[in-house]
């Protein structure tokens, strides 16, 4: 009798994903954000429960409204403090495959 592969592994191990996520919600220098969001697009995957590509979505929503009508963005100091986002709050549903993101100013 031939043993039965599981279809997804889970692993506590959360990898590198939540500390770039972490990064690139934090720190506000657009030229190293594109660069970890590019990294997180490129390997695309499960790591436990964070999947890379919802949470690439987030990001680059994230990034964009930080950044709407701002030009030549090389600094973190570039981005006003008017701008910044205080909090983001993501709800991942893994079963039906949707993310639910509120984005919040102070």
């Amino acid at each position: 009798m031939k043993a039965l592969k599981p279809a997804f592994k889970f692993s506590l191990d959360p990898g590198v994903v939540p500390a770039l996520y972490f990064v690139t919600s934090k720190y506000r220098h657009a030229i190293i954000r594109r660069k970890i969001i590019s990294l997180l697009s490129e390997a695309p995957g499960h790591k436990g429960v964070w999947d890379s590509a919802p949470i690439v979505r987030v990001l680059e929503r994230y990034a964009e409204i930080e950044e709407e009508g701002l030009e030549e963005l090389t600094h973190a100091f570039d981005i006003p403090d008017c701008n910044r986002l205080s909090s983001i709050d993501a709800k991942f549903d893994l079963e039906g495959r949707r993310t639910l993101v509120e984005y919040q100013r102070i």
